[in-house]
């Protein structure tokens, strides 16, 4: 059965309110764990810190960054669990279209394009990171259901 516009509308915006929310929690409860003095409210939009992660060792040892990094990261596993508490299929579309509208909302709070690589690579592995976990509880959860291991829960072809 396919999902209307407003079922799909519906999803992508409940998605991205929670996708935030996991990362406001994440970094609240970093920037507590690293007990950092101010709290900015665009740490979700930061790329700036990612600069010259890989030419640049000391990087690594300054909380600031690691606090973004580590948010940025946890919030795409956490995300993950989130998002299979209301919706099974079509994750991983939902998991890009959510990556892709929080780069735009980054270029858009910052008003530049981040030519950071090293921030698009972090942002590309969360997203992996965030389908293959999703896929995979998606899997394991059908299994229970249904006694097989299949990706697509309508077609149970695969024993």
């Amino acid at each position: 059965m396919a999902a209307t516009t407003k079922e799909i509308a519906l999803k992508l915006l409940i998605g991205v309110l929670s996708f935030y929310s996991v990362y406001y929690i994440a970094a609240s409860l970093l920037h507590g764990i690293f007990v950092l003095e101010n709290f900015d409210g665009k740490i979700p939009f930061h790329y700036q810190s990612y600069d010259s992660v890989f030419h640049n060792k000391t990087v690594w040892q300054n909380p600031y960054f690691l606090s973004d990094f580590l948010a940025m990261e946890c919030t795409f596993v956490s995300a993950t669990f989130v998002f299979l508490t209301f919706m099974r299929s079509g994750l991983w579309d939902y998991a890009v279209t959510i990556t892709l509208l929080h780069c735009g909302l980054v270029c858009l709070v910052n008003l530049t394009f981040p030519l950071v690589w090293e921030w698009w690579l972090s942002v590309l592995i969360g997203m992996i990171l965030m389908i293959s976990a999703g896929e995979l509880m998606n899997c394991y959860i059908n299994r229970l259901k249904t006694g097989k291991f299949s990706p697509n829960r309508d077609k149970n072809t695969i024993s």
